[in-house]
Parts: C-alpha cells; sequence; structure tokens
C-alpha cells in the first residue's frame, strides 16, 4: 500500500497495489502461454515446418505478452501511479511463478506421458541436419567447418537426450528466470506511470 499526499487535495490518498498477488494472477497466464509454447515445441521435434514457424512466433512473443498482461493490470487496477520498481518487481514475479507452472507441467510430461519420444525425435533431427550439412560440405568449400558444426550438433544432442527430467525443468528454469530478468527491465520501462506527479 502507498499512501501519497494529492496534489490538488491536501488529504492523503491511498493506492492498494498487491504484487504477489497480481504476479500469481499474471504468472498463471503467462505460464499457460508457456505451456502451449512447449506443446509447440514437441510437434515442431518431430519435424512439422508449420509448428517451427508457430514455436518461433510465440518464442518472439514472450516479452510482447508479458509488456501487455503488465500493461492490462496496470490499466484496471491503479491508473494513478506505477513507477518503475513497482513495474519491474511486477514483470519479474510473474516470470518466477510463469516458470513453475511451466516447470510442473513439463516435468510430468516428461515423467510420466513422454517415454523418451522427445529425446528420440529431438536426435533424429539432429541426424537430419547433419547429414545436410555433410552433403553440402561435399558440394561447397569449407568442409572442415562443416564438420566442426556437426560435431557440436552431435554434442548438444546427446547432452540433452542424457538429461533427466528433473535436469531438463532445472535448465528450462534457470532460462526462463534469465530472459524473464532481462524483459522485465524493458516491461517496467515500457509500462511504469507517473501520472499522479503530472497533475497541477
Amino acid at each position: 500500500m502507498l499512501t501519497l499526499p494529492n496534489m490538488e487535495n491536501p488529504e492523503k490518498i491511498e493506492i492498494r497495489f498487491n504484487i504477489l498477488d497480481a504476479a500469481m494472477k499474471l504468472g498463471l497466464m503467462l505460464g499457460i502461454y508457456q505451456i502451449a509454447k512447449l506443446a509447440i515445441l514437441v510437434v515442431a521435434v518431430k519435424g512439422s515446418t508449420v509448428a517451427s514457424l508457430v514455436l518461433v512466433a510465440l518464442s518472439i512473443g514472450v516479452p510482447v505478452f508479458l509488456w501487455w498482461l503488465v500493461k492490462a493490470y496496470r490499466d484496471r487496477n491503479c491508473r494513478l501511479l506505477f513507477p518503475f520498481p513497482m513495474a519491474w518487481l511486477t514483470s519479474v514475479l510473474t516470470c518466477l511463478f510463469a516458470s513453475v507452472i511451466a516447470g510442473v507441467a513439463t516435468f510430468a510430461y516428461l515423467q510420466y506421458l513422454d517415454g523418451g519420444a522427445f529425446a528420440a525425435d529431438l536426435m533424429a533431427q539432429i541426424e537430419g541436419l547433419k547429414q545436410a550439412a555433410l552433403e553440402t560440405a561435399t558440394e561447397t568449400e569449407g568442409a572442415g567447418d562443416v564438420q566442426q558444426y556437426v560435431q557440436q550438433l552431435e554434442a548438444m544432442g546427446k547432452l540433452l537426450a542424457q538429461m533427466t527430467p528433473r535436469q531438463a525443468v532445472l535448465q528450462l528454469f534457470n532460462n526462463n528466470l534469465f530472459w524473464g530478468n532481462l524483459f522485465s527491465v524493458a516491461v517496467g520501462l515500457a509500462t511504469s506511470t507517473y501520472a499522479l506527479f503530472k497533475k497541477k
């Protein structure tokens, strides 16, 4: 709760805003968005070009969706004052709760429903990229660079395939928090308002 002097009225006004409550509500919606993105990833790994394009669009849309959520909540609940620290903290906590929700869903899928299919599909895609890269190398120069790229792909694929569901979820959680912190700075700047102090 913030208590601030009104510029037009000497009496004090109160602005009530529960950041934790807001972040849980917004985090639920962002978490559902992340789960949808992960579901598209599962389909894209099977070789679907359309799913891959949708996945790229959804990935790019994460900061836009976060901005829209925070802005919509700000407009509904506290139009007078929404300073940067409050906007930034709301965004960070939203990303935190969304990461938890997406992590639980991911663990449940990998542990109980997947049965190793995702890792197998991923390795198949990497093998396809490997063959395409080797074929390209035989037709053009730079075979050494291509071979190095192929080795990196294989190493990355083996690392991902050997991850347990718990390790995969922890990696996903860390990635979401890292990018969420970066996005939150931009969202905080874009959604912060100081309209109360602009009144004369």
